[in-house]
């Protein structure tokens, strides 16, 4: 699955079959190529929607249209921390920039914010991953004081499947 990293997005959705609470951390395993680039600042969410309408959460200073839970890394600081590292959280070294090769696949963990969102039968568990922010930097109306900057110009490739163990770790509560 391929998309634009300035305008794009990928999304992955699963219907949940029977009511389940989902609380704690998660935990997004991809395996990330890119065209026309060397990095990539890749943003994670998981929304919530009940049928076509997506149910938003009160997130940072009182925004209520937030993601159920989200987490983003920059893809040439993907080094992880073997000792500090759990399988349900990610952690990254950060001292050293690991550029993206052309045409070679990196595997990339991000951690996702614990969150607590009950779901109900029918419901949709959304996945999104793009190389921007969610939402517009507006302080009246939007997520204030936050600001990302955006990934480079270029195009991601997501592998999944295979012997790409792309996965999204989620801690349900029945």
């Amino acid at each position: 699955m391929s998309f634009d990293l300035c305008s794009g997005r990928a999304s992955f959705a699963w219907t949940v079959p029977a009511d389940v609470e989902v609380t704690g951390p998660m935990k997004l395993r991809l395996h990330v190529e890119v065209r026309d680039a060397d990095d990539a600042h890749l943003f994670v969410g998981v929304r919530k929607l009940r049928g076509r309408r997506e149910i938003g959460f009160e997130g940072s200073y009182g925004y209520p249209f937030d993601t159920v839970t989200k987490g983003w890394l920059k893809a040439s600081h993907r080094r992880l921390d073997p000792d500090r590292s759990e399988p349900w959280r990610p952690v990254h070294r950060h001292d050293a920039v690991e550029p993206l090769q052309p045409r070679s696949i990196a595997p990339v963990e991000i951690e996702l914010l614990p969150s607590a969102p009950l779901f109900r039968r029918g419901e949709v568990l959304r996945l999104d991953v793009q190389g921007r922010w969610f939402f517009p930097r507006n302080p009246l109306v939007g997520q204030f004081p936050a600001a990302y900057a955006p990934s480079p110009d270029g195009t991601a490739l997501l592998h999944c499947g295979g012997g790409f163990d792309a996965h999204l770790l989620v801690p349900l509560q029945p």
